[in-house]
C-alpha cells in the first residue's frame, strides 16, 4: 500500500510536471521582440513543470536527510510561487490570444507544496525508497528524452487544435519588408498534407488542414536552425481543400503564439496572402521590384467570377486583357491586364484613390463597379485591388 501510494505521488509529479509545460508551452506568452523582463511570468510557470519532474525522480531512488531537506524546499517553492501570482496577479495578454497568462496558483499547489510535504513526512516516518537498485544513465537519458518529445508533441498537438481565430489579424496589401515580429514569408513545395479536424464534404462550416513543406525560397522569417522543413497550419471555410502534394506555394504565415510552440517551424496561414505561386504574381512582384522610387504603386489582379454547373459555389478565374478604372489625383486612368491577370501601375501622386471595373459596353458606370478605396496613399505605398468582372 506504501509503495503503491509513493508510485502514484511520483508518477502524477512527473506526468504532471510534463502536462503543465505543455500547457504554458502553448499558451501565449509575450509579444514578439519582448524585453527579457518581460519573460519572467513564463519562466516562473515554465520552473514550476521542472521542478515537479526533478522532484519526483528524487524521491523515486533516495531518502536520505539531503533528499528530505530538498523535498521542503520544493513545498516552500511552491507556496512562493502562489504567494508571488496572488501578489503580481501577472495577467498579460499574448498576441492573437483573448486568454491570459496561466495562473501559478492550481499547479504550484498540485505540483509542487502536496509532492513536497508528502515525500518529507513519510521520509521522516521511516518509508523505504520506491527503488532500490541505480538505473543506468543511459536509462535514465533515454527517459528524459522521451519525456521532453512528449511535452513537445503535447504542446504542439493544443496548437494544432486550439489556437486559431476566425478574425484577421493581417495586413491585406502585399509588402517588401516585414510588417510582424511573428511574420515568416517563403516559398514552399508541398511534400505531404492532411485534415486535423472538420467536417469531410463541402460545408459553410470550419476545418483545418496540416501542410508538411520543403522550403525553395526564403525572403524573411524563418528560424535559424532549420530553414528548410515547414509545417503550415490553414484554416478553411465552404469548398476549401489542402494544398495538393508538390504543389508550390507562397507562404505568408505566422509563428504560433505559445511560449514554446513559437519557436517551432511551425507557421499559421490564416488569412493571409498565402496562395499557390500561380496566385501570387502580385506578391512576387512586389517582393522582386522592391518600393516604389517615387509616387504610389497601385496594382491587383482580375478575375471572372463562375458559377460551376449553376451551382451557389462561385469560383474565382484569371481574366486576362481585362479594362480597369483608377481614378485618383491625376484623373482617371484606364490600365488593362496582362496575361496573368494583373494590372500594374507606378509612379502615380500620393492621395485619394478609387479603383473600379470599366463596365461593358453600352453599360453605364455606376457605384457597383467601384472595388476599392483609400482615402490616403503616401507616397511610397503600394495598394492591391482584386476586381471581379462577372
Amino acid at each position: 500500500m506504501k509503495k503503491a501510494l509513493g508510485w502514484i505521488v511520483a508518477i502524477f509529479a512527473i506526468l504532471g510536471g510534463c502536462g503543465w509545460l505543455a500547457y504554458v508551452g502553448s499558451s501565449a506568452g509575450p509579444v514578439y521582440a519582448a524585453q527579457l523582463s518581460e519573460w519572467v511570468p513564463t519562466v516562473r510557470l515554465t520552473l514550476i513543470g521542472i521542478i515537479s519532474i526533478t522532484s519526483g525522480f528524487v524521491a523515486l531512488r533516495y531518502r536520505t536527510w539531503l533528499e528530505r531537506l530538498f523535498q521542503v524546499a520544493v513545498a516552500l517553492l511552491g507556496i512562493g510561487f502562489v504567494y508571488l501570482d496572488v501578489v503580481d496577479n501577472p495577467k498579460q495578454l499574448g498576441p492573437f490570444s483573448e486568454l491570459p497568462t496561466p495562473s501559478a496558483v492550481v499547479p504550484a499547489t498540485c505540483l509542487l507544496v502536496i509532492p513536497g510535504l508528502f515525500w518529507y513526512i513519510t521520509g521522516q516516518i521511516g518509508w523505504v525508497a520506491l527503488v532500490s537498485r541505480p538505473t543506468s544513465l543511459k536509462f535514465r537519458l533515454g527517459l528524459l528524452l522521451c519525456l521532453l518529445l512528449t511535452t513537445v508533441v503535447s504542446a504542439v498537438s493544443i496548437d494544432f487544435m486550439t489556437i486559431w481565430s476566425g478574425r484577421c489579424h493581417f495586413s491585406e496589401q502585399p509588402s517588401n519588408q516585414p510588417l510582424r515580429p511573428d511574420q515568416a514569408v517563403f516559398t514552399a513545395r508541398v511534400i505531404g498534407s492532411g485534415k486535423l479536424w472538420g467536417p469531410n464534404a463541402p460545408s459553410p462550416y470550419w476545418r483545418r488542414y496540416w501542410t508538411l513543406a520543403w522550403v525553395q525560397r526564403q525572403f524573411w522569417g524563418l528560424p535559424w536552425w532549420d530553414s528548410k522543413v515547414v509545417i503550415l497550419l490553414t484554416t478553411t471555410r465552404g469548398i476549401g481543400v489542402a494544398p495538393p502534394h508538390g504543389e508550390i506555394d507562397f507562404i505568408d504565415g505566422r509563428r504560433l503564439p505559445g511560449s514554446l510552440t513559437r519557436f517551432l517551424p511551425i507557421f499559421d496561414t490564416f488569412c493571409t496572402r498565402t496562395g499557390s505561386i500561380a496566385d501570387s504574381e502580385v506578391d512576387l512582384r512586389v517582393l522582386r521590384d522592391g518600393p516604389p522610387r517615387e509616387g504610389v504603386r497601385i496594382l491587383g489582379r482580375t478575375f471572372r467570377v463562375i458559377h460551376p454547373n449553376n451551382s451557389d459555389w462561385i469560383r474565382w478565374e484569371p481574366a486576362p486583357a481585362m479594362k480597369v478604372t483608377i481614378r485618383g489625383p491625376a484623373g482617371d486612368t484606364t490600365v488593362e491586364s496582362d496575361q496573368h491577370g494583373v494590372y500594374d501601375m507606378v509612379g502615380l501622386p500620393p492621395g485619394y484613390y478609387e479603383i473600379s471595373r470599366l463596365p461593358a459596353p453600352g453599360v453605364k458606370p455606376g457605384w457597383r463597379d467601384l472595388e476599392c478605396r483609400w482615402t490616403n496613399v503616401e507616397a511610397g505605398g503600394i495598394r492591391e485591388c482584386i476586381v471581379l468582372f462577372h
